[in-house]
């Protein structure tokens, strides 16, 4: 009975000498159709007798029956373009609470749900709503939305209280133990004003269990014109909590401003990402700030133990990128046998994100004293998985080594040269 003509674009719901209705999704119009549908809402029996042109209805009757009784008939012509209406209403003995005649009406009622291939499913909705026709439509409602579902996803218990008043929009109050929404849509000067909260939130509500991410605190607001909003998301609080329970803490504040999305600043424990991207043209920059102490925590293991310290920068446009790191791996553990620093110094660039180049501008080791003892420099080429390191010629006294041999007095030198490398390949290991 509902049938979608690709070529074409167009839907169309048709039942043999009931009804036809077709609408085009080129020029998002209901182009024709006419036809008689019943159905039934609020435990009532209703009768549409419709026709439809040049994205209009007419009304030929739309009514509330009683025993094949028209309790309530309203005719007239609804232009869904510019969302004028002309309604005539007659009725008598009505199950509405008060029906002011033609211009204001009051609705109450429940519907046991509502669903769409697009919109999901509504469930256990109740409550009150008044429309008016003066100048211009009035409408509020006040009631309770038992459930909203989107194929595994679900939120439970909202309350909505909103109004179409003087061509804006207000949402009063739209809200759940989780989700809090507020503001309004001004349809005079086509400007936006929203604000909304998120509490104590998990993510397994939405099926995703691994990692845990639980959202304690968020505050999000969008204000501006329609055409060209602009929106905050303040992270006050969220945790990922991985397998084996370690937590990592996230907070700061994202946007959006004139086709730009950004990252003022964004925490993840004691690490700081900020950065931009442009929707105009798919480029983008970002600077992260390294400080994590003991990584091996977050994959559970005891006996390495580590600090990173360091900044990376990313720069590009869509696939083509540029990468810089500069960091210092120190407080090396192995089963709490101390190991030398790292210093490492990289560049890599590529024209489709993975075909690029690692140039291992520099890899120093140290010791605890800070004294170097042997820099390598090399590169890695991504698409062949292949590795080039050189050791230039360069003398290391043994003495520097004392914290790592046990041996006293270690005394001499090691002419250090040479050139390693071959084919490596690096496994991609995802998290459990």
């Amino acid at each position: 009975m509902g049938q979608y003509l690709s070529e074409e674009k167009k839907f169309q719901l048709d039942k043999e000498k009931e009804y036809f209705l077709e609408y085009d999704l080129n020029s998002k119009k209901l182009t024709t159709g006419e036809g008689e549908i019943k159905f039934s809402l609020f435990n009532n029996n209703f009768l549409l007798d419709y026709s439809v042109y040049n994205n209009g209805i007419n009304l030929k009757s739309f009514s509330l029956l009683e025993n094949n009784k028209k309790e309530l008939d309203i005719t007239g012509n609804i232009y869904l373009d510019t969302f004028v209406y002309d309604l005539k209403i007659k009725g008598e003995d009505l199950h509405f609470k008060e029906l002011l005649g033609e211009k204001n009406a009051e609705l109450t009622g429940n519907i046991e749900s509502i669903s769409g291939k697009y919109f999901g499913v509504l469930k256990d909705l109740s409550g009150k709503l008044i429309f008016s026709k003066e100048k211009n439509l009035f409408l509020e409602f006040n009631g309770e939305i038992g459930k909203v579902s989107y194929d595994d996803y679900e939120l439970n218990g909202l309350n909505l209280v909103a109004r179409l008043k003087d061509n804006i929009f207000e949402i009063k109050n739209f809200n759940n133990q989780l989700l809090d929404i507020s503001g309004n849509i001004n349809l005079n000067n086509e400007t936006i004003n929203l604000n909304t909260k998120i509490q104590d939130l998990s993510l397994k509500k939405f099926k995703i269990e691994k990692p845990e991410i639980r959202i304690n605190d968020v505050i999000g607001k969008i204000e501006g014109k329609l055409s060209n909003p602009k929106g905050k998301l303040f992270l006050n609080d969220i945790e990922i909590i991985l397998e084996n329970n370690e937590k990592i803490g996230v907070n700061g504040e994202l946007g959006y401003s004139n086709n730009n999305l950004f990252i003022k600043q964004l925490k993840v424990n004691n690490n700081i990402i900020k950065g931009n991207y442009s929707l105009k043209d798919n480029s983008y920059n970002a600077t992260i700030n390294l400080i994590e102490e003991n990584i091996g925590r977050y994959y559970g293991n005891s006996s390495l133990k580590y600090r990173v310290i360091g900044t990376a920068k990313i720069r590009g446009k869509e696939k083509n990128i540029s990468a810089s790191l500069k960091s210092t791996v120190d407080k090396v553990y192995i089963s709490g046998n101390r190991l030398p620093n790292i210093y490492i110094e990289s560049e890599y660039t590529a024209e489709n994100l993975t075909d690029g180049i690692v140039k291992i501008k520099e890899v120093t080791l140290s010791n605890q004293k800070l004294e170097n003892l042997v820099t390598i420099v090399g590169d890695y080429d991504i698409v062949n998985s292949n590795l080039d390191s050189r050791i230039k010629k360069q003398i290391l006294p043994l003495d520097k080594l004392q914290e790592y041999i046990p041996i006293e007095n270690l005394e001499g030198e090691l002419l250090l040269e040479g050139r390693f490398g071959g084919k490596i390949d690096l496994p991609v290991k995802y998290p459990k």
